[in-house]
């Protein structure tokens, strides 16, 4: 009757549920890993922009005694 329907009802919302909350723990895990990805390419990023600014001070540097040499 009306009762055994409802507690069908009732099962297969919380399977739905289930089903849901295991895909929205997958895509929270995602975006985890996503945002680790891109906080480590804007680390090195960083660092690579760090490195180039000294290596062409350091060349900048080397023209300069260079040019004194003349």
């Amino acid at each position: 009757g009306l009762i055994e329907e409802s507690v069908a009802k009732s099962s297969e919302g919380t399977a739905k549920v289930a089903v849901v909350a295991e895909a929205i723990g997958s895509i929270t895990g995602a975006v985890a890993k996503a945002r680790g990805l891109v906080d480590e390419v804007s680390v090195a990023s960083r660092q690579q922009a760090v490195s180039r600014r000294s290596v062409a001070g350091e060349h900048m540097g080397m023209g300069v005694l260079f040019l004194g040499r003349g």
